[in-house]
C-alpha cells in the first residue's frame, strides 16, 4: 500500500506540471520513502521485535534518531513492503489470516510487536514473519539469529495474549530479484527463550530511559554493514587499528568459500555465491576476519580495474565493420541422453 500511495503522488506530480525532471524525481522518491510508518507509532518509546536484533544499536537508533539514507538504501528497506504485499494478495481469500496484528504486553506497555501475519484456529495460534533478501545475498541454509529472535519475540507477546492457545510459528523468506523463497517451519514457542528476550528488551528500554548504553550487548548480524553506528561499535571491527571487520557471523559463507576454492566439481559456483556476500560485507573496508576452526582467516577485498571493448556498441554504431571481422569457429561437446 505504501508503495502504491508514492506511485499515485509522482502521477499526481506528472500531471500538474506536465513534465519531471530527474532531480525533481529523486527529492520526490527520498522524500516519500523516508516517511515513517503511521500504524509503528513513534517507536522511540517501545521496544519492538526488530530492536532485538542489536541492543546496542537499538539504543542510538531511540537516542541519536534514524540517520539520512541514500534513495538506493530507502529502496531496499521498502523492498521488505513489497514481500508484505505479495503475500497479503496471495492470502487474501484465507478467511482465519490477519496482518499486522499488533500486541502489547499485559504488564509492560512499552514491550510490543507488529506480526507480519496470525493465523488463529480453534486451539491454535500461528504467527508468519516475513523476510526479504537481496543485494546478491543467498537464502540462508536455516534462519538468522535475529530472525528467530523476532519471531519468538511475537509469539510470546502472542502466547500472554492467548494464553489458551497453542502457538506456533514460521519465517518465510522471499528474494523477489530471483524469484525463490524459502520457508522455515515449525518453530515452537519457547518460554525460557522468550524471557531472555524479554530481559533485553527491558534493558533496551531502561538504557534509552536514563540515556546510559553501558551494558548493552552489541549483536552481530549480516546487518552490520549497513549500520550507520558501526565505526562506533565495540564487536564490528576484529582490530580497529587496522580496520579489520570482524566477519564471524558469516562463518558458514566463508567456509563456502573456501571449500570452493579447493573443490572442482562445486567449487565455481559455491565460491561465486558466498564471494558476493563478502564483498558486500566488505564495501567500506578492505580486511575481514574469521575464526575457522581454531585458524585466523583474512580476507582482503581487492578492488582492480579491468578494460573491456563494449562489443553491443560497437555493433550499433559501425555495423558493416562489425560484419567484416566476425568469423565462424567449430568446437564440439558431449551430451549426456
Amino acid at each position: 500500500m505504501f508503495i502504491l500511495n508514492w506511485i499515485r503522488q509522482l502521477f499526481s506530480f506528472i500531471l500538474m506540471k506536465g513534465k519531471i525532471m530527474s532531480n525533481q524525481l529523486y527529492q520526490l522518491l527520498t522524500k516519500s520513502l523516508s516517511m515513517p510508518k503511521q500504524e509503528l507509532g513513534d517507536r522511540r518509546k517501545y521496544v519492538g521485535s526488530s530492536d532485538l536484533g542489536c541492543p546496542l544499536k537499538s539504543y542510538y537508533q531511540k537516542t541519536k534518531g534514524d540517520q539520512p539514507k541514500t534513495l538506493s538504501q530507502l529502496f531496499v528497506l521498502r523492498r521488505g513492503d513489497m514481500v508484505e504485499e505479495i503475500l497479503k494478495q496471495a492470502l487474501q481469500d484465507c478467511t482465519n489470516v490477519k496482518y499486522q496484528v499488533m500486541y502489547v504486553h499485559p504488564e509492560y506497555s512499552y514491550i510490543k510487536a507488529h506480526c507480519d501475519f496470525e493465523f488463529a484456529g480453534k486451539h491454535d495460534l500461528g504467527v508468519m514473519e516475513v523476510k526479504s533478501v537481496g543485494n546478491n545475498a543467498p537464502l540462508p541454509s536455516k534462519p538468522y539469529d535475529n530472525w528467530v529472535d523476532q519471531l519468538h519475540y511475537q509469539m510470546g507477546l502472542a502466547k500472554l495474549n492467548n494464553p489458551d492457545k497453542n502457538v506456533k510459528g514460521c519465517i518465510v523468506a522471499i528474494d523477489i530479484s530471483n524469484g525463490t523463497f524459502k520457508i522455515y517451519n515449525s518453530i515452537v514457542y519457547d518460554e525460557i527463550y522468550f524471557k531472555k528476550l524479554i530481559d533485553r528488551a527491558q534493558q533496551i528500554f531502561n538504557a534509552v530511559e536514563n540515556k546510559n548504553h553501558e551494558g548493552l550487548e552489541a549483536i552481530q548480524s549480516p546487518l552490520c554493514n549497513y549500520c550507520h553506528f558501526r565505526t562506533e561499535c565495540p564487536t564490528y571491527f576484529y582490530s580497529t587499528n587496522e580496520k579489520i571487520v570482524d566477519l564471524t557471523y558469516l562463518y558458514e559463507t566463508i567456509q563456502d568459500f573456501l571449500t570452493g576454492q579447493v573443490d572442482e566439481k562445486i567449487g565455481k559456483e559455491l565460491k561465486a555465491t558466498s564471494q558476493r556476500a563478502i564483498k558486500e560485507a566488505l564495501s567500506q573496508f578492505k580486511y575481514g576476519s574469521c575464526n575457522i576452526d581454531g585458524q585466523e582467516i583474512v580476507l582482503k577485498r581487492i578492488d582492480v580495474k579491468k578494460r573491456t571493448f563494449d562489443e553491443a556498441k560497437f555493433k550499433e554504431e559501425n555495423p558493416d565493420l562489425y560484419e567484416k571481422y566476425l568469423k565462424d569457429t567449430k568446437f564440439s561437446y558431449i551430451r549426456a541422453q
